[in-house]
């Protein structure tokens, strides 16, 4: 008889979370088919609840366009909602268990197109955190990411410096995360006016990215002196060795 290796806690997780998110899409599915249906045949609409904290009632409406419109628009908070929790909650695993499970996971139903109503594709977010872009840089191939992200995949996160002075030290093999075309960061760009657009219209989430930023850069910088303390000796290079 054939073993069968013990399953770990991340395949049950994983197994739980996806098929939660199948009964998410179908409650989306099934809510926005009657909208269309009744839309079109201007018959009375009743509406199950969505299984998430939104406030949709078990109420009948007449097919008037407002009712109609204001329904539609409870059904894309409901995706909006869901697809928040989900990043939520992959992030907070990855953290805890110190791994990328989450974010592989999370990646994998976006490329695949498995939950499209919960994970639908956002221009304002990076495809490496899955996050709002913070301080957004385009690369010369055309994507965009945050630039903390962008330096991590060319392995630059522990970088010290101005992002353009970053830039130049980047070696020409280093490729585009999502391309994987090379030679993609010597002339890239910082999109300032697209991070004050993201800084404008979500000043909570930005906020949080910053904190975070600012304190994973103080604690760089204080390991540094450190380092250069025990050296006695000021000349360190520009990227801590780890």
């Amino acid at each position: 008889m054939a073993r069968h290796e013990p399953r770990s806690a991340d395949d049950w997780f994983f197994e739980v979370l996806n098929a939660e998110l199948k009964l998410i899409d179908r409650q989306f599915e099934s809510a926005a088919r009657q909208l269309i249906k009744y839309f079109d045949k201007g018959q009375s609409l009743l509406l199950k609840p969505l299984l998430c904290c939104l406030p949709l009632a078990s109420v009948a409406l007449r097919a008037h366009p407002e009712e109609l419109a204001e329904q539609a628009h409870w059904c894309q908070e409901y995706a909006k909602v869901n697809a928040m929790g989900l990043r939520k909650i992959v992030k907070k695993h990855d953290k805890v268990y110190g791994n990328k499970e989450g974010q592989k996971f999370l990646q994998a139903c976006w490329m695949n197109g498995n939950h499209g109503p919960s994970l639908a594709e956002d221009t304002f977010r990076c495809s490496i955190c899955l996050d709002l872009l913070y301080k957004p840089l385009g690369l010369t191939c055309g994507h965009v990411f945050c630039t903390p992200c962008a330096l991590g995949a060319a392995g630059m996160r522990n970088a010290l410096g101005t992002t353009h002075a970053i830039l130049q030290h980047i070696k020409p093999r280093a490729a585009c995360p999502e391309c994987r075309r090379t030679g993609v960061y010597l002339e890239a760009v910082q999109l300032k006016r697209a991070g004050q657009l993201i800084q404008k219209r979500w000043p909570e989430d930005f906020a949080k990215r910053e904190e975070e930023e600012n304190a994973r850069l103080a604690d760089m910088r204080r390991k540094l002196q450190e380092q250069r303390a025990a050296a006695n000796d000021g000349s360190w290079g520009f990227v801590l060795p780890y």
